[in-house]
């Protein structure tokens, strides 16, 4: 999708935009901690749940040089994958970025994919259904499970193998 005639461009986290992604994931951790009810560290950061390498990759979106949303994915085998932080800065919601960011990785990693969203994460939810409904044509699985670090989850599985 555009926004004001720029396309969404998705590149991989590494060493030359790591800075920006520390900064967002910040913003993302703060706007979850109504829900997850984290605190700051005495520093004014919010410790991270999910750290980048060894098998979670990140991907930052952009609009031009502004940077606009990332995803975290974890990789669990071959063709298995997570999303494990997904984020889009609240003045470029409900523009289908997060739909495009999503489609792009989903898309660089084909296979089964696992989204998971905490207990009162509502949006969230909502986000992911109409997402993964539009990517996967309908053709996922969503259930509801107790995960063993985050409670009350809800859950969508689908595969992008065949899309």
């Amino acid at each position: 999708m555009e926004e004001n005639g720029m396309k969404l461009t998705v590149v991989p986290v590494d060493a030359n935009n790591r800075s920006v992604f520390d900064r967002l994931i910040q913003s993302y951790e703060c706007e979850f901690s109504a829900i997850t009810e984290k605190k700051p560290l005495p520093d004014g950061t919010f410790e991270l749940d999910t750290h980048l390498g060894d098998r979670y990759l990140g991907y930052l979106g952009y609009l031009g040089e502004v940077p606009c949303g990332f995803n975290v994915i974890k990789i669990h085998g071959q063709d298995r994958f997570e999303v494990c932080e997904f984020f889009i800065i609240p003045v470029f919601r409900r523009h289908h970025l997060g739909y495009e960011l999503m489609a792009t990785v989903c898309n660089l990693h084909r296979g089964k994919w696992e989204v998971k969203q905490i207990s009162g994460a509502y949006d969230a939810t909502a986000f992911w259904r109409r997402a993964i409904g539009r990517y996967s044509e309908g053709d996922y699985v969503e259930d509801s499970f107790n995960d063993h670090y985050w409670g009350a989850v809800t859950r969508q599985v689908f595969n992008s193998s065949s899309l």
